[in-house]
């Protein structure tokens, strides 16, 4: 009798443990899985897509938006490309202050010059924001050059 309680006893444990390592391996994966897929919207969230482009014969300047607006009502990040026969010449960074709306073609002006191109960004939070894109790939914010 000693030797088949003792069985039994062998036995419950392995099935307790055997359920334990089950449920531990089921919350790493779950919690594996949380953070993973945080990371990736995080990582999905900042991949540039355009939001608007204006040519002028061989040149292409894009609007582009690196991330979503921050929750509830902040800025969000954009870019802005300039392509010469679609190959890229440069490109400026600049946040949109725009009460936490998503940016839009009506987020920029653009202004074609002989050496450059003009491009003003305005938000709805935020003062005029003009970036000189020059066709030689240098670039200049002039909104920041002028208030020093």
């Amino acid at each position: 009798m000693d030797n088949t309680h003792s069985y039994i006893q062998e036995d419950s444990n392995q099935k307790s443990n055997g359920c334990l390592k089950c449920c531990l391996f089921t919350f790493v994966t779950l919690i594996g899985l949380i953070i993973v897929g945080i990371l990736g919207i995080e990582i999905v969230d900042h991949i540039p897509y355009n939001i608007a482009s204006q040519e002028n014969g061989i040149y292409t300047v894009e609007l582009k938006a690196t991330s979503s607006p921050d929750w509830p009502f902040g800025s969000q990040d954009g870019r802005i490309v300039l392509k010469k026969n679609k190959i890229k010449k440069c490109s400026i960074n600049f946040e949109l202050q725009n009460d936490g709306k998503g940016m839009d073609e009506n987020n920029w002006k653009v202004e074609w010059k002989t050496d450059k191109v003009i491009v003003t960004i305005t938000g709805e939070e935020q003062t005029d924001e003009i970036f000189f894109l020059y066709y030689n790939g240098e670039t200049e914010n002039a909104t920041s050059d002028s208030s020093q």
